[in-house]
């Protein structure tokens, strides 16, 4: 059961950003609008990309380098307002098995857009 309580850190992170610029969503590439979702989603509030997700979408071609590309793009871009809300541990031709995730998205994330 749900207890109210158990997302009052969705407010504590709303409270914390609520001062900060908010990214038009709608601008960004498909790959981070579908990371916010997936983080949005999660009842943890955070998002793991997996390297095993990696493999098979790469192979399933639905995730392709100019997706990444962009991804990428949007990073540069964004990265400085939202450092430490998401973590890339892997360039697309770096990927291996050494590594659990590729990307990892904290609870804050999602709070950065609008």
């Amino acid at each position: 059961m749900i207890v109210k309580d158990d997302y009052l850190w969705i407010k504590a992170i709303q409270e914390e950003l609520k001062d900060t610029p908010k990214i038009p969503l709608s601008e960004c590439s498909s790959l981070l609008q579908e990371f916010v979702t997936c983080c949005l989603q999660s009842e943890s509030g955070m998002y793991f990309f997996e390297v095993d997700d990696f493999y098979e979408r790469v192979e399933s071609k639905k995730l392709t380098r100019d997706m990444w590309s962009d991804f990428e793009y949007d990073m540069a871009k964004y990265g400085e307002l939202i450092f430490g809300a998401i973590e890339i541990h892997a360039d697309f031709d770096e990927v291996n098995d050494a590594i659990d995730c590729v990307v990892t998205c904290y609870q804050s994330l999602p709070y950065y857009f609008e």
